[in-house]
């Protein structure tokens, strides 16, 4: 199995593309590693992000995503952006879509250990962790 996880910030989308093996958990290659929406008001630019996606998802063939869980409200919640471009990643038909929560992300950590492998960008870090749950825990 595929997953594709991701990590959004702002109007940014950080993503990590895993797959199961002998050794684990191993890191797939991607050419995108993140996706910007420049302004969620300008429809092309909305629908030309979900293309990437859409991209994305066929040409990996990714078979789930998993989204890391934000804020809804209070001190540190997210932006409208970012639930947007959650959104848009939920509507994607080719996968199954489902968020994790940190704290599941953290807890499963905590059992199984932490897995941080070479040559990741820092930036990418959330969405492998997030990824590394859907892969492992199912």
């Amino acid at each position: 199995m595929k997953v594709c996880g991701v990590d959004i910030s702002g109007s940014e989308a950080r993503l990590v593309v895993v797959e199961g093996g002998a050794d684990g958990v191993i890191v797939c290659e991607l050419e995108t590693k993140r996706i910007s929406l420049k302004d969620d008001e300008i429809n092309e630019q909305v629908r030309s992000f979900y293309q990437v996606i859409l991209a994305l998802v066929r040409e990996n063939k990714i078979d789930r995503i998993a989204i890391k869980k934000r804020m809804k409200a209070g001190g540190f919640a997210s932006g409208p952006v970012s639930f947007k471009i959650e959104g848009l990643f939920q509507m994607v038909d080719e996968a199954d879509v489902v968020l994790i929560a940190p704290t599941t992300i953290s807890a499963f950590e905590k059992k199984n250990g932490q897995d941080t492998p070479v040559g990741l960008n820092k930036y990418q870090l959330d969405a492998y962790r997030t990824a590394r749950v859907a892969l492992l825990k199912g």
